[in-house]
């Protein structure tokens, strides 16, 4: 375990085999500030954050990355509260669901509680290989407009 993972995978008291969980500061400045409804931004993506950020374990991305990324995940977790199936993730947004699903039990009892069902694969906006669905050009624009709408400001990280 790298020490960069360990210094943001630990608590105060820098024990790296204990997670940090986010904060009641944290869950009302998201509802607040960005508009998240309580049961999305009560999900704790501390551990998966942690992950993100290291360079050996996850994708190396910066801690402000990881807390933009949190935020535009559980945007996009909001979107497909409210609209259901037809709304598109960024690479971004795809890549957190990804290390979130990474967590079997934590994934399953957080969509448990969002929306009472597991919701099903999402085509990427921007994404390109052969594997993945591939978003309609209408879907894409109406996931933006929903998003602008829902939020107030345009989607952030599209490719």
């Amino acid at each position: 375990m790298s020490a960069e993972f360990k210094r943001i995978y630990s608590n105060s008291n820098h024990s790296p085999r204990t997670v940090k969980t986010i904060s009641k500061d944290r869950i009302e400045w998201l509802i607040d500030a960005c508009g998240i409804d309580p049961r999305i931004a009560s999900v704790d993506l501390e551990s998966i954050k942690a992950k993100l950020c290291c360079s050996e374990e996850g994708e190396n991305w910066s801690l402000e990355k990881c807390d933009e990324a949190e935020i535009e995940y559980k945007r996009f977790l909001q979107l497909y509260l409210r609209y259901g199936p037809g709304v598109y993730p960024t690479p971004d947004m795809y890549t957190v669901w990804q290390y979130h699903q990474s967590e079997p039990m934590n994934y399953r009892n957080d969509c448990m509680a969002m929306f009472g069902h597991l919701p099903p694969d999402f085509p990427v906006v921007g994404l390109r290989d052969q594997y993945s669905p591939k978003p309609s050009h209408a879907g894409i624009n109406k996931t933006r407009e929903r998003y602008a709408e829902l939020f107030g400001r345009p989607m952030l990280m599209v490719v």
